[in-house]
């Protein structure tokens, strides 16, 4: 089962911020969000007819002004937007605000009975993030969980979701465990995979669901893999020791598990020296078949900040142009903790002979790690 990607609103913003030059109105709009992303103009960008350049300023806005309450309220309303990659972008966007979006939760139950099942994942994963230890939350969660009708990725969305707060409400994810096991029986190895999680972690017994989790990664059909390795990165410092696992299925055949390893290495944060050089080459490799894989990888490698500087200046100085461009882009995600490679991204810049894209990256990536437009 191929599982929709909620990474998508992302992966089209990562194709317009390289388009050399401004040909049309839209790529006008969202230069003008590059040069000035200051909070009046995301907001005013936030109201504009082009759902393209909407979707644009969701993302400004989380980045340049989401924790201010004017910055907040706008992307609140834009979970209501005509357009779902718009309410999906603004959606996500809360949700990386953690604590700052807490009264956000009205909101996102509202949007559990949205038109686009793309749109009601993305509220069920911000949530599981935003709403740990809420009763009303995980009531829902559980109902849609049980619901042997509901569209199944969302159950399973239910299921992490609910993975995700066990720590403050570990009776009701118990309990729902349970009743699930029961419903699936062994006809359903992706439920029983879900009910096996919310039951061991809801009792502690973290060692022995890092183990059982790990084998159906390793062992499972693609569904049961692309959630297993899900479930590792929700449990945290639980499964730094399986990073191993992780790493290895990168290679595997499926676009789906090698995005969603690469999203809990980033989530773990452990073995740098063995998972860096692993995600870039994911990142780059030319069995590598997607861009949402690509973006996974990358986003991963910025999980490690500084540590992934050295890396990433060494692709830097590549003589393939894809592994300047992903260095560049990589390095504006981390920030002013990369800082130590403005020279090197400068001198990007400063080439006559340079490809567009690698110049516009660059560029990006200099306002973003100067954090003042790159002067």
């Amino acid at each position: 089962m191929r599982f929709p990607n909620l990474a998508a609103p992302a992966v089209l913003m990562a194709m317009l911020c390289v388009v050399p030059g401004c040909v049309s109105e839209t790529e006008k709009k969202i230069e003008s969000l590059r040069a000035d992303p200051g909070p009046e103009n995301c907001l005013k960008h936030l109201s504009d007819p082009d759902p393209v350049v909407r979707l644009a300023a969701a993302i400004a806005v989380e980045k340049h002004c989401g924790k201010d309450g004017k910055g907040l309220q706008g992307l609140l309303d834009a979970t209501a937007d005509k357009h779902p990659a718009v309410r999906v972008s603004a959606i996500s966007s809360i949700k990386r605000l953690d604590a700052a979006a807490r009264n956000a939760l009205p909101y996102l139950l509202d949007r559990l009975a949205d038109e686009s099942d793309l749109v009601r994942i993305a509220a069920i994963d911000a949530l599981g993030r935003l709403g740990n230890g809420d009763k009303q939350v995980t009531s829902m969660l559980g109902r849609i969980l049980l619901d042997a009708e509901e569209y199944y990725p969302a159950r399973v969305e239910a299921a992490l979701a609910l993975g995700r707060g066990t720590k403050k409400d570990g009776f009701h994810a118990a309990e729902t465990a349970e009743k699930l096991e029961v419903q699936s029986g062994k006809t359903d190895p992706v439920m029983s995979l879900c009910a096996t999680f919310l039951s061991l972690q809801s009792g502690g017994e973290f060692d022995r669901l890092v183990k059982h989790v790990s084998k159906r990664m390793n062992e499972g059909n693609a569904t049961e893999r692309n959630t297993a390795a899900r479930m590792l990165g929700i449990l945290g410092q639980a499964a730094k020791n399986s990073v191993p696992d992780l790493l290895r299925a990168l290679e595997d055949k499926d676009e789906g598990v090698k995005a969603s390893a690469a999203e809990s290495i980033g989530l773990l944060n452990s073995a740098p020296a063995q998972a860096i050089p692993a995600l870039l080459k994911t990142v780059v490799s030319e069995t590598t078949l997607s861009l949402e894989t690509s973006l996974a990888a990358a986003g991963a490698v910025a999980e490690f900040g500084s540590q992934s500087v050295p890396y990433l200046l060494k692709n830097i100085e590549s003589l393939d142009s894809k592994d300047r461009f992903w260095a560049v882009f990589i390095l504006g995600e981390i920030g002013p903790k990369a800082r130590p490679s403005l020279p090197a991204i400068r001198r990007l810049l400063q080439s006559q002979f340079e490809d567009s894209d690698v110049i516009m990256a660059a560029d990006i990536a200099v306002r973003r790690i100067s954090n003042s437009n790159g002067r």
